[in-house]
């Protein structure tokens, strides 16, 4: 293998690496409170409501992330509303994304013993309060590892933006093959570059735990 071929066409495979990172970390930034949101509305003691938020929930999830791309993309289209590249993608991956964390959170939201709200109530802690003394440090340990599983199948599933023409990684190194005429090599660095920014969200997550169990045991 030569991968001498791929230095030349680094620059290109860069540029398509930041535009994987901005779309990576535009959707976090919308799907994560977005998923928090729908998980609170979750436990809301309203049955329409809940009703409502499960049916939307296994209908988004239930969409092929592909499939949701491409409807953002072209159906506006059809009444005049064309939507850039990059929104289109952006609005996709977050409406999917914010449902799965919504699901992630609302399970570590279950995990919250009943007798920790009914303390806070006793200490006349407003809601606010209330989630950001007792709910959140109890619940950040227990969404982490999953939240951080679908980060990273996120990373990976940006990808998918090359259909609605968003110059991301992936997409770039499929435009280069015909620079290099070496799809291998191209491949495989494009691999390591997926495999690195993975690893790298993991180590983030070890760092956390770590200081939680170090937390912990202080007492």
């Amino acid at each position: 293998m030569d991968f001498s071929s791929v230095l030349l066409i680094w620059p290109a495979l860069l540029k398509g690496t930041l535009m994987t990172l901005a779309l990576t970390g535009s959707v976090l930034a919308i799907s994560t409170p977005a998923g928090l949101a729908i998980a609170l509305a979750r436990n809301v003691r309203s049955l329409p409501l809940q009703v409502l938020m499960v049916v939307v929930s296994a209908v988004i999830r239930g969409i092929p992330p592909l499939l949701l791309l491409l409807i953002v993309f072209f159906v506006p289209g059809q009444f005049g509303l064309n939507i850039p590249s990059f929104l289109s993608a952006l609005i996709g991956m977050s409406l999917y994304m914010s449902f799965y964390f919504a699901e992630i959170f609302r399970g570590a939201l279950l995990s919250i013993d009943r007798g920790q709200y009914e303390a806070a109530d006793v200490l006349g802690l407003s809601p606010l309060r209330k989630f950001r003394r007792i709910v959140l440090p109890q619940m950040l340990p227990v969404a982490l590892p999953s939240y951080v599983s679908h980060a990273s199948a996120l990373l990976k599933n940006t990808a998918l933006a090359s259909a609605v023409a968003v110059p991301e990684l992936t997409g770039v190194a499929k435009g280069l093959f015909a620079v290099t005429f070496r799809p291998l090599e191209t491949l495989l660095v494009v691999g390591a570059i997926y495999a690195v920014l993975s690893g790298l969200m993991f180590l983030v997550q070890f760092a956390f735990e770590r200081r939680w169990a170090l937390s912990r045991a202080r007492g």
